[in-house]
């Protein structure tokens, strides 16, 4: 792999792992807190009830759901779109089933393949609200 593409995965898996660790740092236990120790939507993998999200969005202060509102909320939307982007290339770059040449991602595929690889993430439109 080119140095300039290992620079690259390395980038974008350190992003990666800054928004995950800012969230798991700082926003998540914010919004726990002012939600009376409640747990957060993102930290119920299991999923909530109506009364769950009721009593997590009541227990907010009006600071709390503007925290909510703009910056998890804006974490929430961008960490799954890294995630899967840091996957992907990892799959592309250690998977010996894919061999590698002059692809943007790290890894073009064998001509009899059918899956499409995109050639950048330039095309990624991200509208965080």
């Amino acid at each position: 792999m080119r140095k300039s593409t290992s620079f690259l995965f390395s980038l974008l898996v350190a992003i990666t792992l800054g928004v995950y660790a800012t969230m798991l740092f700082w926003s998540i236990p914010v919004l726990n807190q002012d939600a009376g120790g409640l747990a957060i939507f993102v930290m119920r993998p299991g999923g909530y009830s109506f009364e769950d999200a009721r009593a997590i969005l009541t227990g907010l202060s009006p600071e709390g759901v503007a925290f909510y509102k703009t910056v998890q909320h804006r974490l929430d939307a961008l960490y799954p779109v890294l995630l899967a982007a840091t996957i992907g290339w990892s799959i592309l770059r250690f998977s010996p089933a894919f061999q590698r040449s002059h692809c943007a991602l790290g890894g073009s595929l064998k001509p009899q393949s059918s899956f499409i690889l995109p050639t950048g993430l330039k095309d990624l439109k991200f509208d965080a609200i």
